[in-house]
């Protein structure tokens, strides 16, 4: 995080168009030196979903090679240029190859075909069975993850809670997002208790924090025409 403030700081040329948000140094960082207030509290409190982990991103079937005589037998993994080591909880993320965008069924149950597929269309029935049998994978991948890595399994349970969010988009305020993550930092401030426990005290105060710039406080109370 100290990298993304010196980049910050040394940030030139940030344009947007008209009668849109524009961004400056100042806000970037004064986003930034107010995540770093709390960014050792909400890290996740299992310390191996912190730990080192070299990741593919990108891992779908056009970069897997297998042996032809042997299709379960993987030969070569490509497209390794943009991977980077980082902690587990921001690495772990469903497969590329699982070709899902939701919607996510909730729970482990088996996925059912609409109450009125009968009555449906052709072309309809034929999306929803697409749709059950691609959320029927989707969750098949989350049963092997829970039985066979337990770690990744809570680590992709961890990605999509509040501390886990803006851990992460704290890593591109340099290029966008500045003004994302400050409402996370703003929500962050009310459910700390929840997010965190009653037993720390919460290190954020908007109210200073707002009062002192007014491009923060535009942010909050307006939006681009």
């Amino acid at each position: 995080m100290h990298r993304e403030v010196h980049l910050v700081s040394g940030q030139q040329g940030l344009f947007s168009g008209p009668n849109q948000y524009h961004p400056t140094q100042a806000s970037k960082l004064q986003v930034l030196q107010t995540y770093l207030k709390i960014a050792t509290h909400i890290l996740p409190t299992n310390t191996n979903l912190s730990k080192p982990t070299l990741w593919h991103s990108d891992l779908h079937t056009d970069n897997i090679f297998v042996d032809p005589r042997e299709p379960t037998k993987i030969l070569t993994i490509i497209d390794w240029q943009a991977i980077n080591i980082s902690p587990l909880f921001l690495q772990a993320r469903h497969r590329s190859l699982l070709h899902f965008e939701g919607p996510i069924p909730q729970g482990l149950a088996p996925i059912s075909l609409p109450d009125d597929f009968d009555t449906m269309t052709a072309d309809a029935q034929h999306r929803a069975k697409h749709l059950r049998a691609a959320q029927s994978l989707y969750k098949l991948y989350d049963i092997l993850m829970l039985q066979q890595c337990p770690l990744v399994a809570r680590a992709l349970k961890f990605r999509d809670t509040l501390p886990a969010q803006i851990t992460g988009l704290a890593g591109s305020v340099f290029s966008d997002g500045e003004t994302v993550l400050l409402g996370m930092l703003i929500r962050l401030q009310d459910e700390w208790a929840t997010c965190v426990g009653s037993g720390v005290p919460c290190p954020l105060s908007f109210t200073a924090v707002l009062s002192e710039s007014s491009s923060l406080c535009d942010w909050t109370h307006s939006t681009p025409n």
